[in-house]
């Protein structure tokens, strides 16, 4: 972060008040956890980055019934996945867990000749 110093419409407090929540905005930088759209035959894998540790994400599929009154006596099922969410870990869906290390290195994640722990 750049000190600004003091000239003609700047007075200390605003710079003050620019520092502070100039430090602000950068202590809170959160991560978005986005929603995924499932691919049809992939797998949600995850990779610990603490432990260096690579295996398949705990997914708990609901599903659900409800009468639709515009289209009639008709029932609709609704699927929901929800994913376990673990601190440290990122996600993502691959055909299998070969392919899932083969992003990891793609965008750096982890290093060429590093070795991942592939947990069951």
């Amino acid at each position: 972060m750049d000190i600004l110093t003091p000239h003609d419409g700047l007075t200390n407090e605003k710079i003050c008040k620019a520092q502070i929540e100039a430090v602000e905005k950068k202590q809170n930088e959160y991560k978005l956890i986005g929603r995924l759209t499932k691919v049809p035959g992939h797998t949600l894998y995850k990779f610990n980055a603490t432990t260096r540790e690579a295996s398949k994400a705990t997914v708990e599929m609901r599903s659900g019934y409800f009468y639709d009154t515009e289209k009639g006596p008709k029932m609709q099922i609704k699927h929901r996945f929800n994913v376990k969410v673990e601190k440290d870990c990122y996600y993502e869906q691959a055909l299998n867990m070969k392919n899932f290390i083969k992003r990891l290195r793609r965008q750096g994640i982890i290093g060429a000749d590093e070795d991942v722990k592939i947990v069951k």
